[in-house]
Order: C-alpha cells, then sequence, then structure tokens
C-alpha cells in the first residue's frame, strides 16, 4: 500500500524536480541577498581608503611641480628649444620655425593662431606672454639695435650679394629669391620692382628703404626715376595704328581672312567655314550667331566687315535625300521623304508645309535653301 503511495508517473516527478530546483534558487537568492550588503560596504570602504591615498599622494605630487616660467618675448625671435619648454608639442614648433624661416611675421599676439597645431590653451598662456617691441620714430642707423655695431652704407640691390643684402635685414630666404630674380634679368629701378619677389612684404620694404639706392641700368640708354614708394605707375599708352580691313564675302572667304578680324582665331575661323559648308552657304548675317563659342560683342564688332554676296546653295527636296542638313533633323527627313513617296513630289512651300511635322520655324529657316524643281 505504501510503495503504491510512493509510486509516482512521468509528470509527477518532473514537477518535483521543478520544485526542487525552484526552493534551491531561492535558497541562494536569500543568501546573497542577507551576505552582499556586509559585502558590498567592505568593499565601498576599501575604495574609499584606497581613494583617499592617491588624492594625498597626488596632493604631494602636485605640490613639488614647480610651474613653467614664460618670460615676455617677441614671436619673431624666438627659437624652437625656447617654445618646446614652453609646451609647444616638437611638430608645432617645428612648423613656427618654417614660417619665420620663410619670411612670415606676427603683427599681433592673435596672429600665432594661424601655426598649425598650437593648442588652445597653450597659445592663450603663450599670447599672455607677448609683447612686440614699440617701432622706432624713424629707422637709422644710429637708432637701430640690430645694427649698432657697424655702419652701414646703402646698397643697390642689383648688385649687392647675399651676406650684404642680409645685413641691411633682409631675410635669408627672401634675399636668396631676390638674387635668384635678379639672375633671370630682371632689373631694380626703384624700391616699388622689390615688392616683385617672394617674402618682399610692405614692412619689410619700408624698413630696408634707407639702405638701398639705385643705380641706372647700364644696358639701357634711359634710367627711369626713383618713384615714391608703391605709387602707382601709370602705363604709357601705345598707339597702334589701325589695320584696315576691307569689307569680304563670308560665303567664299578662307580661315586666313577670318583670322584677320578682331576677336576671331583659328578655332573660330574652323567652325564658321565648317557651318558654312554644312548649311550650303549663309544667307543672313544672323546665321553666324548659330556658330558654337562666337560671341556677341565679337560679331557685334566684325559685322560691319562682312558681305553676303554669293548665292547659297539650294537643295532639290525632290530629288535630295535631305538627311544631311544642319536645319533638317533626320526623323523630320524621314517623314518628308515617306510624305513625298506617298503624295508625289513638292510644289512649293505651301505643299511642304501640310506636313504637321514641321512647324512654322522651321519652314522660316529651311525655305531659302530648298529648290522645288523636278
Amino acid at each position: 500500500m505504501i510503495k503504491e503511495f510512493l509510486r509516482y508517473n512521468y509528470n509527477e516527478r518532473k514537477g518535483i524536480l521543478y520544485l526542487a530546483a525552484l526552493l534551491l534558487i531561492m535558497i541562494v537568492i536569500y543568501t546573497w541577498i542577507t551576505y552582499y550588503p556586509v559585502r558590498n560596504e567592505f568593499v565601498i570602504t576599501a575604495m574609499e581608503n584606497k581613494i583617499d591615498s592617491s588624492a594625498i599622494s597626488l596632493t604631494e605630487d602636485v605640490s613639488r611641480i614647480t610651474p613653467i616660467e614664460i618670460p615676455s618675448f617677441n614671436p619673431n625671435e624666438v627659437n624652437r628649444s625656447q617654445l618646446v619648454s614652453w609646451g609647444v608639442s616638437e611638430k608645432t614648433a617645428s612648423i613656427w620655425m618654417k614660417y619665420l624661416s620663410k619670411g612670415g611675421k606676427f603683427k599681433h599676439a592673435e596672429d600665432i593662431g594661424k601655426i598649425y597645431g598650437l593648442r588652445e590653451d597653450i597659445k592663450q598662456t603663450l599670447m599672455s606672454h607677448i609683447n612686440f617691441p614699440s617701432p622706432p620714430s624713424a629707422i637709422s642707423v644710429s637708432q637701430d639695435p640690430i645694427r649698432l655695431s657697424k655702419t652701414i652704407e646703402p646698397i643697390d640691390p642689383n648688385l649687392a650679394g647675399l651676406h650684404s643684402l642680409i645685413d641691411i635685414g633682409i631675410p635669408k630666404y627672401t634675399a636668396s629669391h631676390l638674387i635668384n630674380y635678379r639672375s633671370k634679368g630682371a632689373y631694380f629701378h626703384t624700391l616699388s620692382d622689390l615688392s616683385q619677389v617672394y617674402g618682399m612684404n610692405d614692412s619689410l620694404l619700408q624698413e630696408i628703404s634707407p639702405y638701398l639706392s639705385f643705380n641706372p641700368d647700364p644696358n639701357k640708354d634711359s634710367t627711369k626715376s626713383d618713384a615714391p614708394f608703391l605709387e602707382a605707375s601709370k602705363p604709357k599708352a601705345i598707339i597702334k595704328p589701325e589695320k584696315i580691313i576691307l569689307p569680304f564675302d563670308i560665303n567664299t572667304c578662307d580661315t586666313n581672312t577670318l583670322k584677320s578680324l578682331s576677336g576671331i582665331g583659328s578655332v573660330l575661323a574652323k567652325r564658321i567655314v565648317a557651318y558654312r559648308e554644312r548649311l550650303g552657304g549663309y544667307y543672313s548675317l544672323e546665321q553666324l550667331h548659330e556658330v558654337y563659342g562666337l560671341p556677341d560683342t565679337t560679331f557685334n564688332k566684325i559685322q560691319s566687315k562682312i558681305l553676303l554676296r554669293t548665292p547659297i546653295h539650294k537643295l532639290k527636296i525632290n530629288l535630295d535625300s535631305l538627311l544631311y542638313h544642319p536645319y533638317i533633323p533626320p526623323k523630320i527627313a524621314k517623314i518628308i521623304l515617306n510624305y513625298r513617296s506617298n503624295h508625289g513630289p513638292f510644289t512649293n512651300i505651301e505643299s511642304l508645309a501640310q506636313i504637321r511635322a514641321i512647324d512654322d520655324v522651321l519652314i522660316r529657316k529651311i525655305s531659302p535653301y530648298l529648290d522645288f524643281s523636278k
């Protein structure tokens, strides 16, 4: 009897296993809930102690750091090692030096922001220490601190060597460009001529102007007067005799005749002749507007030199194929040929206008080219 009571079928045994597993999970959860707050409090206390010790260590390290002292400086006269010692990266310091070597100048503290890669915080720090020297009221050898140790005689930039140019304040890079430009045959007659040299800006020209003298070009008979600095020179007008061109026939002329017209080059001349051959000749000057690339301004200048004397070549509409005329699209040409095959020859322009596919605009354009004779 007891054995039968303890005997379970498959579903009952599976239910018992589920209940046992659920009971086990509840025990584990209860144990974890009761244990976790103590463990969590222990972990938090340990972490707080570790953070406190790290903060004390960090405070001690900060107290030992000596702040970087940046003196007042001129950004146009610093060197690479100074920039690096002030927190500028090696790459950015190299870019700074390259900018100065190419004749670049900082005129305002904010200008250092143009240096690629300069961090914003370092830029703000450096800007607060930038000090530009006050410009002298007049540039002279006695007042210029760079040149106090030597007496400088005015030099001719057409003859001076590299070191002489550097001595008067021209950067080496710009002086090399000046000599290279001079070696190609250039001659400097006035101070404003030097502005053509790469790196020779207005401020540099003003600085070196007292140390320059310009001698006449020995290769020329006439000399140029030394105009005021950067004064706009007015070129003398060169009067050329006007070339007389007689009017000519547009339907018989060649490309050389067309090129004699103002504004017509080889390309346009070839296009005008080629389009004339495709059309069969021009019957109106207005057709020149259809030539690709011919501006209206050029047409207005040349139309008085063009004549229409030679008759145009006409198409026999009852005999020719009409497929190759620029005014007649291939689709319209086929319609005309089919209409002629079905209705017989065309007798006049009115009979052609009966084709619905041909509008009045096309009729007006092609009518001068059509011959209705059989």
